[in-house]
């Protein structure tokens, strides 16, 4: 649907017998779903970085090889999952994402040595970077079918003022007021 027909889509995706249709709760949703990946993001990631340095003792080279490996190994499971998160309920996807992103970063802030870092970085992008941004991303793009790039490019927008702006920043205040741990 596309041309002058255009304003009564958003017209109809707007209110549906007045009330906000659920196209708008998904949108709201998946933005949401998407920052919150942040704690799988590199600006996050990063902001905890000086502190896991001097803990385990590790170079920066040395971490940045192997956040380069975990990234790595969880980006090449990516496309596997993608196929179950298409194939299984997104309330279900969600909550099984969520629940490994959450446990990811217990284990993180529980590592002590270069193998248990291996592990927390790879669990923290696959979950956070990996597989909560692509089920965040399904689930708009579900209900926004005729207005797909609107819709993901709203989202985009907020999340870069969010997780790239906001994130950081809130960690960084956790960290100065409770350590890194």
């Amino acid at each position: 649907m596309s041309g002058e027909h255009d304003g009564d889509i958003v017209d109809d995706l707007l209110v549906n017998n007045g009330r906000l249709h659920y196209s708008y709760i998904s949108l709201a949703f998946g933005t949401l779903a998407k920052t919150l990946t942040s704690a799988g993001q590199s600006p996050c990631i990063g902001v905890v970085l000086p502190n896991l340095r001097a803990d385990l003792g590790l170079t920066l080279t040395r971490i940045t090889m192997l956040y380069m490996f975990a990234t790595t190994c969880s980006a090449l499971l990516l496309p596997f999952c993608g196929r179950l998160i298409q194939k299984t309920p997104i309330r279900h996807s969600v909550t099984i994402i969520s629940i490994a992103l959450a446990v990811a970063c217990f284990f993180f802030s529980t590592v002590r040595s270069e193998p248990a870092l291996f592990v927390a970085l790879f669990c923290l992008r696959f979950f956070g970077q990996g597989n909560l941004f692509n089920v965040s991303i399904v689930f708009i793009n579900n209900w926004w079918v005729e207005l797909k790039g609107t819709a993901m490019g709203i989202a985009g927008a907020c999340v870069s003022a969010l997780m790239l702006g906001g994130m950081p920043v809130i960690m960084m205040r956790l960290v100065d007021r409770g350590g890194w741990r």
